[in-house]
């Protein structure tokens, strides 16, 4: 990672701002003040390098296959979650529809 930060980005706070994490959570992982990061934070770390998390960890070479990692919908917890606010998202409008419908007809009601 320390590759990726050198011949990438000015900084580390160039470098956690563009991935939108703090500057103090990558300075004390690349320190080895810390052993883990969650893996949102890496993925995060990873797309602002454009490259995938095993290619800025050195899994893999980073001119290995495309190095767009996938967008965050293809991971199926992700889709589930998006599943689940859709189908919300019809039961409300439904909702308001027929609130829509009923003051609609008290309108009438009271108009003539």
């Amino acid at each position: 990672m320390r590759r990726v930060a050198e011949n990438k980005f000015r900084s580390n706070r160039e470098w956690a701002a563009k991935a939108g994490i703090g500057e103090a959570t990558l300075r004390k992982f690349m320190s080895g003040g810390s052993q883990a990061m969650e893996l949102d934070k890496l993925m995060a770390l990873a797309r602002a390098a454009d490259m995938t998390v095993s290619q800025m960890v050195g899994e893999v070479p980073p001119d290995s296959g495309d190095a767009t990692p996938p967008a965050p919908a293809e991971d199926s917890a992700m889709r589930s979650l998006l599943r689940e606010v859709l189908a919300r998202l019809r039961r409300l409008t439904a909702d308001m529809d027929a609130l829509a419908v009923e003051l609609s007809l008290r309108l009438d009601k009271d108009h003539k």
